[in-house]
């Protein structure tokens, strides 16, 4: 039998309860409230959490303040990334759009022989359906319902189709057909057209980041649900692979533009510098991480 559920706190017992119970230090009660009236109070602990020491109690010094902070912080790196995150996406969605439109045709989407896998190519058809029915008020939706029978092209398809849907497509690829689409797209980069294999991997560990940031849920100290395995280049890093970094770099590496990596990492920096008690390492970021990401 599971323990009872705790009961409800108001904000004014929630402050009490991290005074005298949690041991917290809130220097400035008045504006601990008003935080805790527009951020839920479950919301913000898991920012907390991070700053308990092994006994489970705060490390000393830690403040009500110094917690809003490192929200802060979190809300800000999530804005950086997600503008990255916003271009790989559509990025993506073109480089797959003129592959099959090239490769197998307007509908080549349709063929099941395309797949390896004919449950997901199944499952696929199955959501643009209900996609279609989703967006059926869209102009370029009902113009393909009223002229063409309803057959949308890839490149139409894939403006009605989720980051998600997008990746779980691209992963029921055969391996063939992957590298010669990251081929025709990178051309002589080699970091990823030799690991076509690990691509889909790496494109559902950012979609889950993609979704952590949509739902503003918390991206500092985050744990990868799976491990990433990177290029050979970065094998004497010690890079720990579970880590928000290790994404980054993967992230980086299919954004493939200097120019935007550039200023990630000056506007990361800059991040770094204004919040600079925060523990980058939690993150996996070893010292050199501007040098590693220029690689």
């Amino acid at each position: 039998m599971g323990h009872p559920i705790k009961p409800y706190l108001s904000i004014e017992q929630q402050i009490d309860h991290l005074k005298n119970k949690e041991k917290m230090t809130i220097n400035n009660v008045a504006f601990a409230k008003k935080v805790l009236s527009r951020i839920n109070y479950y919301h913000l602990s898991g920012y907390w959490y991070n700053l308990y020491d092994n006994n489970k109690e705060f490390i000393p010094g830690t403040t009500f303040e110094q917690i809003y902070k490192l929200y802060q912080f979190d809300c800000k790196l999530r804005f950086l990334i997600t503008q990255l995150l916003k271009d790989l996406e559509l990025k993506f969605k073109a480089h797959i759009a003129n592959y099959i439109g090239e490769q197998w045709g307007p509908l080549g989407y349709q063929g099941v022989k395309h797949f390896y896998d004919e449950d997901s190519h199944i499952n696929f058809l199955y959501i643009l359906n209900k996609k279609k029915k989703q967006y059926k008020n869209k102009p370029f939706v009902q113009h393909h319902i009223d002229n063409y029978d309803g057959k949308l092209p890839i490149w139409a398809v894939i403006e009605i189709l989720s980051f998600s849907d997008v990746t779980k497509f691209y992963k029921s690829f055969y391996d063939a057909d992957r590298k010669k689409l990251l081929k025709k797209n990178y051309k002589n980069n080699w970091d990823i057209i030799k690991n076509a294999t690990e691509t889909p991997k790496w494109i559902i560990t950012l979609c889950n980041i993609r979704n952590i940031c949509a739902h503003y849920e918390r991206l500092y100290n985050i744990r990868l649900v799976n491990s990433v395995k990177l290029p050979q280049k970065y094998a004497n890093y010690n890079i720990k692979t579970n880590k928000l970094f290790a994404a980054i770099i993967i992230l980086m590496l299919l954004l493939d533009d200097n120019q935007i990596k550039s200023k990630f990492i000056t506007d990361l920096k800059m991040l770094f510098n204004q919040y600079n008690f925060i523990n980058i390492q939690q993150m996996g970021f070893p010292n050199n991480w501007e040098d590693i990401l220029k690689l």
